[in-house]
């Protein structure tokens, strides 16, 4: 597990608020895969917190929206890669979000927060635990894995309090590159280092922190 390194800004003065966890699109069978936004949109203001899988390990892709809003990569590792963006311009029904990606299949798993000004604190990459130091209380903590081949076990998904799920088992479901990824996410209870822990199964677990500047 590779350690952590925080970019530190002050301490945030709103509280990080789900709104909606439910967005997602997968086990697209070749890039890209696209996301259509529902009735409601995304309100300018929002954050969005994003996981995507994929079957080529190492092949990040990128992200880009209907609007142009600017997607950040904050933490590559193994079949899974983060994004985030700060929601500047609005999303609106049936516009979309769209991962390119290498590899076969793919999916792409975006939950949306409110707390305007988030910045993006690097994460931590690990097999079956990722931690992230220098945590201020207030922080937008998230937690991803994946659990890769023959689908044994269950995949990573802690949601032991303080942490909550943002969705479950979801991935391409079929063959030798069977693969389900799972998220949770807290805001930090307190200042420290935050863990990430998989529930059992094995494969790629990542911890993002998020703060405001």
């Amino acid at each position: 597990m590779r350690a952590a390194h925080r970019i530190l800004g002050s301490k945030p003065q709103v509280v990080p608020t789900l709104v909606n966890a439910s967005l997602a699109a997968g086990q697209a069978t070749s890039s890209p895969v696209t996301l259509t936004v529902p009735v409601g949109g995304v309100p300018r203001g929002s954050f969005l917190a994003i996981a995507c899988w994929s079957t080529w390990n190492g092949l990040a892709g990128s992200i880009a929206d209907s609007r142009g809003n600017v997607y950040t990569m904050d933490s590559p590792s193994g079949n899974v890669v983060v994004f985030s963006c700060p929601v500047t311009t609005a999303l609106v029904a049936g516009d979309t979000i769209t991962y390119t990606f290498g590899g076969n299949f793919a999916n792409i798993n975006v939950a949306v927060f409110t707390g305007v000004g988030l910045f993006r604190a690097t994460g931590a990459d690990g097999s079956g635990t990722s931690s992230v130091t220098g945590v201020i209380a207030g922080d937008l903590v998230v937690g991803y894995g994946d659990l890769e081949g023959g689908g044994s076990g269950t995949s990573h998904n802690d949601t032991v309090s303080p942490w909550s799920a943002l969705f479950t088992n979801v991935g391409y479901t079929g063959g030798a590159a069977q693969a389900q990824l799972s998220g949770s996410y807290q805001v930090a209870p307190a200042s420290g280092t935050v863990t990430w822990t998989a529930s059992s199964g094995t494969g790629t677990s990542i911890a993002v922190a998020y703060h405001h500047g």
